[in-house]
Formats: structure tokens, sequence, C-alpha cells
């Protein structure tokens, strides 16, 4: 039996304001932005839950908001707070 492929998981990286968050796509936010279907309707769509996991990160959500979206995985969010810890002690060591 193969496993199943997932998403990949989008980089973390610091916001302006030091937050951190999925980097986005500037494409996908473009698309959502000026998109007659905002994400209270696409909500009442159907789509598969990784869909839904890696759309959140390629619009940028901060890595804490994200772990509150009730459909995103424990294995995303370790791995994006590793990646946010490891951004934070990258800094400090600068």
């Amino acid at each position: 039996m193969s496993k199943r492929k997932r998403h990949p998981i989008q980089p973390v990286i610091c916001d302006k304001d030091r937050i951190p968050r999925f980097k986005c796509n500037k494409i996908v936010r473009f698309l959502c932005d000026t998109s007659s279907f905002d994400l209270n309707k696409l909500t009442h769509m159907e789509f598969p839950k990784e869909d839904w996991e890696q759309f959140a990160q390629l619009i940028g959500y901060s890595v804490e908001g994200a772990a509150e979206l009730s459909y995103m995985s424990k294995h995303i969010i370790r791995e994006a707070y590793r990646m946010s810890d490891a951004l934070v002690t990258t800094k400090k060591q600068k």
C-alpha cells in the first residue's frame, strides 16, 4: 500500500510586525482579494481538508491563527512552529 502524498508546507516567514506566518503566494492572495468568492462563501463549499490546509498557508495565515483552524493537522502546526522557532533562533544569533 502506498503512502498518500501531502501538499508541500509553505515556508514560515516573519512579517513586518515580526509575526511568524506562512509565506503567502501572491497569485493566490490576488485571486482571493479580487474574486467574487470570499472566504465565507468558500467555507460552504466542500473541498478536501488537505486543500483547506494548503489554502490557509498560501494566503499567508499566521502560525498561531492557523493552529486555531479546525482543519489544520497537528503535523502541519508542529512543523510550522518548528520552522518559526528556527527563524527566531537564527535571527537572535545574527
